[in-house]
């Protein structure tokens, strides 16, 4: 089982899928996460793209995420995503759950006009430096992100830097997170 760290949920436990494409991010790397992004969650619009069991989602929304898009692509844990989220919004009136290819997904997020604050990416690893990269840029380009955008990317190599972003790396044993910030170039690491 997991926990929410923080927020109005704190401590409350959360399912993990049983599937072997599913890797929850550990809570030494979800609070760090959120402790580095707190002031910019309340109120904010957040998309947890690769959502798995729905850890950083929920925990967004224990945060005051305004509303909270979850997607995840493989049945069986879609199945405990589903009943996660609907443990903490029953009438999913803040929460979205979509089941598409994430590139499908972006494509339909940015039709309906969706922009986004935040947005968490954690692809399976064997494709994660590839898929991470590809789906900011679609994100910059198809105007699903806000002006003030922070995409945080966890991967196993450092990731490369991206036109119109900054970029801060950090690394938890063999996990690294790029936080990418919007309206600027790289400036540090």
């Amino acid at each position: 089982m997991l926990r929410i760290i923080s927020g109005k949920f704190r401590h409350r436990l959360l399912e993990v899928p049983q599937s072997e494409n599913c890797r929850p991010t550990m809570d030494k790397i979800r609070e760090a996460v959120f402790s580095s992004i707190s002031n910019d969650v309340p109120n904010c619009t957040f998309l947890d793209l690769f959502s798995g069991s729905g850890a950083i989602g929920i925990e967004a929304l224990s945060r005051g995420a305004k509303k909270v898009v979850f997607n995840e692509i493989d049945p069986s844990t879609l199945r405990t995503l589903r009943k996660n989220v609907s443990t903490y919004d029953p009438h999913f009136e803040t929460c979205v759950i979509l089941k598409k290819d994430w590139q499908q997904a972006l494509i339909g997020l940015s039709g309906r006009g969706e922009v986004f604050d935040i947005v968490y990416l954690d692809p399976p690893y064997q494709m994660a430096e590839a898929v991470n990269k590809q789906a900011i840029e679609m994100m910059r380009d198809s105007g699903l992100l806000s002006s003030t955008a922070i995409v945080i990317a966890e991967q196993t190599i450092n990731p490369e830097p991206i036109d119109g972003f900054t970029l801060k790396i950090h690394k938890y044993g063999r996990k690294i997170l790029g936080t990418y910030k919007l309206g600027q170039e790289e400036e540090d690491k």
